[in-house]
């Protein structure tokens, strides 16, 4: 692991044009970095971290470099089953959730088994149908229960699945969402993937006619102060503010905020999200 490690990270210094002199310091010396360039020995977290900060590349490009650009397993998985939903090749889905049952069948591994359950419900939604009894959700909330911290894999399998789990254990998943990534701060996929998954919760919660609870994530969202950038996040946010006016009674703000929040829709070109959206009214 060290040799790989090393050789990556030597391969990205030296295309950055970067010397071990300049890199030496109190935390590693020129003798450590080069042992660790050489596979000789391997450096603590801290010691490695504190490198790659200092050539200005972060984690994750770092093991994009070192795969050679490939995603892991998981990450294809994820990346297969988006792209079967979207084009809605029910087939497709249908064979390749086969697949990974086979492949967890054969490895009894914890992940194997998440992924086939989270193509499992995909397959279902895509169909319009009820899921399955044979998937078992325990598997999935248990290891969601089980995670202090989540990253994209969590976010993405929770966001997948969310919608076939009991409306009690969205609220309490959803309402932790940024303290279970908090250990991820600064990450703005992991953090627009929240704000999605918070928005279908309060989507979700206003088709139930929870409004009281829709408008606690509400607020929780108001509380990060969302920049400029999230401008489409920030237009779901005035819709499902008015659609919860019109639902309790203060109808003529309601329908200033979702009407406006449909224009901009309209005028953007986005018709689908316009469309969906209607259809909650």
């Amino acid at each position: 692991m060290a040799k790989n490690f090393g050789t990556t990270f030597k391969n990205i210094r030296e295309s950055k044009g970067v010397s071990l002199s300049s890199l030496s310091d109190d935390v590693v010396s020129k003798s450590m970095i080069s042992k660790f360039e050489n596979g000789i020995s391997d450096l603590s977290t801290q010691r490695f971290f504190h490198l790659l900060k200092k050539i200005n590349v972060t984690p994750y490009e770092f093991q994009m470099t070192m795969n050679h650009y490939e995603l892991s397993d998981d990450s294809k998985t994820l990346s297969v089953l988006t792209k079967l939903v979207m084009a809605q090749d029910v087939s497709s889905l249908l064979r390749y959730s086969k697949r990974l049952n086979q492949k967890y069948l054969e490895s009894r591994l914890v992940f194997d088994q998440l992924n086939w359950i989270m193509a499992e419900v995909l397959l279902a939604n895509t169909q319009e149908r009820k899921l399955d009894d044979s998937v078992d959700l325990k598997a999935l909330t248990d290891y969601l229960f089980s995670c202090e911290d989540w990253g994209n894999y969590e976010l993405i399998l929770y966001g997948n699945t969310m919608f076939v789990l009991p409306l009690e254990t969205i609220v309490i998943f959803s309402g932790n969402l940024f303290e279970k990534c908090s250990i991820f701060q600064g990450n703005t996929s992991l953090y627009e993937t929240c704000l999605n998954i918070l928005l279908n919760t309060i989507e979700l919660l206003i088709k139930k006619e929870k409004y009281s609870q829709a408008k606690k994530f509400l607020n929780l969202i108001e509380m990060q102060n969302l920049s400029e950038a999230f401008l489409l996040e920030r237009n779901f946010i005035k819709f499902y503010q008015g659609l919860i006016m019109l639902k309790t009674g203060t109808e003529e703000t309601g329908r200033t905020l979702t009407e406006g929040a449909l224009a901009v829709f309209e005028f953007a070109g986005c018709y689908t999200f316009a469309d969906s959206l209607k259809k909650l009214m």
